[in-house]
């Protein structure tokens, strides 16, 4: 049974910026291939290489559209697609609200920091949630919905300690 979902979508203009981006790679991959003022080594190489790169953008724009936050019975799930964390409600120290740290971890995506930090951040997402593990790390997860989701998790811990 789920007690908390959550998930987050990456902006649109983003996604069509970087959609744009790869499209255009592709596009100029194939233009490479037709010029003859290349050796031909030279064409394939540069066309594979542009390919490959707007093609992995297209899996990357695809793998990170939507950050995905569930808390249920037993667990903490968060993540894109499968790449994706769980934590069992026994791996669990506790859980806050907390801004986003930026300059810790930038970007979007799976951030990995020192000192035991992991983030899961979409995209332009300013709040988050800092989870605080028996193994001493510690994971940002941002969330629309911040107060919610500390709750849901700090709900999950305090039953598992409670139980025998």
């Amino acid at each position: 049974m789920s007690h908390y979902e959550e998930s987050t979508n990456a902006p649109r203009w983003l996604l069509a910026l970087v959609l744009l981006a790869a499209l255009a790679m592709i596009g100029v991959a194939a233009m490479v291939l037709l010029d003859d003022e290349l050796s031909t080594a030279g064409r394939v190489l540069l066309g594979i290489v542009l390919a490959g790169s707007g093609l992995a953008l297209l899996i990357v724009v695809r793998m990170f559209a939507t950050l995905r936050v569930r808390v249920t019975d037993d667990a903490v799930v968060f993540g894109f697609g499968r790449v994706r964390k769980s934590l069992r409600a026994d791996e669990i120290v506790s859980a806050a609200p907390d801004r986003y740290p930026w300059l810790r971890y930038g970007g979007w995506g799976v951030r990995i920091s020192t000192g035991g930090y992991r983030a899961y951040s979409q995209a332009f997402e300013r709040e988050s949630v800092v989870i605080h593990a028996a193994d001493q790390h510690r994971y940002h997860v941002t969330s629309r919905h911040p107060a919610d989701l500390a709750e849901a998790i700090n709900d999950l811990a305090a039953a598992e300690s409670a139980s025998p």
